[in-house]
């Protein structure tokens, strides 16, 4: 979806609901910046509901986290700019229950540990 529709679209909307303070982890902010996308973006398409690229069960459990006032999470692609297919990463922005701090991270932070590297 081009960016520029997205935004004339959901500008005219309330929110969903509040984000609180917004944490970033310095990788999403480098894949933001090499993906020129502004993080406002990423966060008004979070609190209008656009949740990105999740699968079925995940969409169940925002719609639930909306009415119940539980965690909320979405999940973006973002390419390089200039385009390069191999260049790919996903962001993603998690609000929590109590709507107190949306967290905006790489996937990658939570589930690469690299401390367990061995030499064999």
């Amino acid at each position: 979806m081009n960016w520029w529709t997205w935004r004339g679209r959901h500008r005219r909307q309330p929110p969903l609901f509040q984000l609180g303070r917004v944490c970033v982890s310095e990788p999403a902010r480098l894949a933001l910046h090499h993906a020129d996308v502004p993080l406002g973006d990423l966060l008004m398409r979070h609190q209008h509901g656009d949740w990105g690229r999740i699968d079925a069960l995940d969409v169940r459990q925002n719609a639930l986290g909306l009415r119940l006032g539980l965690r909320l999470r979405s999940s973006y692609t973002l390419r390089a700019n200039p385009p390069d297919p191999d260049a790919s990463v996903t962001v993603w922005v998690i609000t929590t229950p109590n709507r107190k701090t949306t967290t905006v991270f790489l996937p990658r932070e939570i589930f690469d540990d690299t401390s367990n590297d061995h030499n064999d």
